[in-house]
């Protein structure tokens, strides 16, 4: 998702892309950020931190 926005990011008018397509993006790398984050606590059994970082997402992805 991230590259397929990049892709329309560079070809935003410049205001545009500086104020709001910053932020779109800054929110997809948090958003993958926690996805990768949640995905290696698997591995060690940190339910908490894995039901934390689906909820943080989850909020992400309603908000926008």
């Amino acid at each position: 998702m991230y590259k397929l926005y990049y892709q329309v990011h560079k070809n935003m008018p410049k205001i545009f892309r500086v104020t709001v397509g910053t932020q779109v993006m800054q929110e997809l790398a948090e958003s993958i950020k926690l996805v990768v984050i949640a995905n290696f606590g698997k591995k060690y059994a940190q339910q908490e931190k894995i039901v934390h970082n689906i909820t943080c997402l989850r909020g992400k992805i309603e908000l926008s």
